[in-house]
């Protein structure tokens, strides 16, 4: 598949993946990698992965890992949390 095609499925812009893969994109959603894992059919937790296949153990990644494990309305549901603190004053 083309890059083009993997962003279209992943519901992102084609400049924005080609930062993340160029490395200039320092932090990624992780709306953005559930959208990248799921047009790649691979699990979110295999695209945190550090060098040597071994996944960092930030905070982030571990969240990261353990987001990627939930049902797609699990998902959906946290989000919907997540934006509705950000809301909050």
């Amino acid at each position: 598949m083309s890059l083009n095609e993997l962003a279209r499925r992943a519901g992102i812009r084609g400049p924005s993946l080609h930062a993340i893969i160029h490395g200039k994109t320092k932090v990624v959603k992780s709306t953005t990698l559930v959208g990248l894992a799921n047009a790649l059919g691979v699990p979110m937790q295999d695209l945190i992965k550090g060098r040597g296949g071994k996944p960092s153990r930030t905070l982030d990644n571990e969240a990261q890992a353990l987001f990627s494990q939930l049902e797609d309305r699990d998902k959906l549901a946290i989000l919907a949390a997540l934006r509705a603190l950000q809301k909050k004053p």
